[in-house]
């Protein structure tokens, strides 16, 4: 999968852009596929979340999401901020949802 979408946007390998680009756009329609077929997992938390975060301590944050107020883990993020728009899969924070990575998922949607 992640090899076609790298030849979508026009790449021979596989990047760091290619998989960004997968889990913000390609994901959660996989994980409802996967969920219909097998129904082994939860599909919610699977599913990727921007939010907010609210709160941070030790190597935790509190992130307000659609689905309400979490702690998430921070190991993946450094220089975390209160505030900070965030993206979100299982307890884990995966990286921060800063305006280029915004900017560059509307360009992406009109690629694919």
């Amino acid at each position: 999968m992640l090899k076609l979408l790298a030849l979508k946007l026009g790449k021979d390998e596989i990047d760091d852009n290619v998989i960004r680009q997968y889990y913000l756009l390609e994901h959660d329609k996989v994980v409802d596929q996967r969920y219909e077929e097998v129904r082994d997992f939860d599909p919610i938390a699977c599913k990727i979340r921007v939010g907010e975060v609210l709160g941070i301590s030790d190597n935790k944050a509190k992130v307000k999401t659609e689905f309400g107020l979490k702690e998430y883990r921070t190991d993946f993020v450094k220089n975390l901020k209160i505030g900070d728009q965030v993206i979100v899969h299982y307890d884990f924070i995966v990286e921060k949802f800063t305006e280029e990575i915004q900017k560059g998922l509307l360009i992406m949607k009109k690629i694919l």
